[in-house]
């Protein structure tokens, strides 16, 4: 694009262009990440607490991960449970907790990996779970796993989202855990209180 190399038409460069926007994106969503982790983490990141339809908040995400599933030829499925009550969350951030866990999801196991993003409501709170039919997470890694970079060398992103899920989880007084078998998938969930 840059060399302007006459009768080149920009529709040559589209695949290009496609890479870039992604790369750009993913650059973006890491710099987010860790400035929030600053944040999170010298308490000055205030929630903007508001009643929120989740229903609309797993669209978001999922609409936002569809082009990432369909590098991976991997497929989102929701589950989401009749008259779920509204929450009480800073919907931004509930959005990229959820964002974070579809993508894990998608990034960290095998293409072609189905992923089901549910929702339930269980004892008085809104449950939300992403699981996957992918390769689970080994045995020495589950300890960690929340943890700031929770291994020496990743092959994907900077180690930064899942613990800054569970600050976010945390600063709304909710619980987030996982449960997983080598071979067989994971499953990531949360809840959150009701308006």
């Amino acid at each position: 694009i840059l060399s302007k190399k006459f009768g080149t038409s920009l529709e040559s460069f589209s695949e290009f262009l496609q890479d870039i926007y992604r790369t750009n994106e993913e650059l973006l969503r890491i710099v987010n990440n860790i400035l929030s982790v600053y944040h999170y983490e010298s308490g000055k990141f205030e929630l903007k607490i508001e009643s929120a339809n989740v229903n609309d908040m797993i669209n978001d995400s999922v609409h936002h991960m569809k082009s990432l599933a369909k590098d991976q030829e991997s497929e989102i499925i929701t589950n989401i449970q009749e008259n779920i009550p509204a929450v009480m969350v800073d919907k931004s951030e509930i959005i990229r907790v959820i964002t974070n866990l579809i993508s894990n999801a998608i990034k960290h196991n095998k293409k072609g990996t189905s992923i089901k993003v549910e929702v339930k409501r269980i004892n008085g709170k809104v449950q939300v779970s992403v699981s996957d039919n992918g390769e689970g997470i080994p045995e020495e890694e589950r300890s960690k796993i929340f943890r700031r970079y929770p291994t020496e060398k990743r092959k994907i992103g900077t180690g930064l989202g899942l613990y800054l899920s569970k600050q976010i989880i945390d600063a709304h007084k909710g619980t987030i855990w996982f449960e997983t078998k080598e071979g067989k998938g994971t499953t990531f969930c949360f809840n959150l209180s009701i308006s």
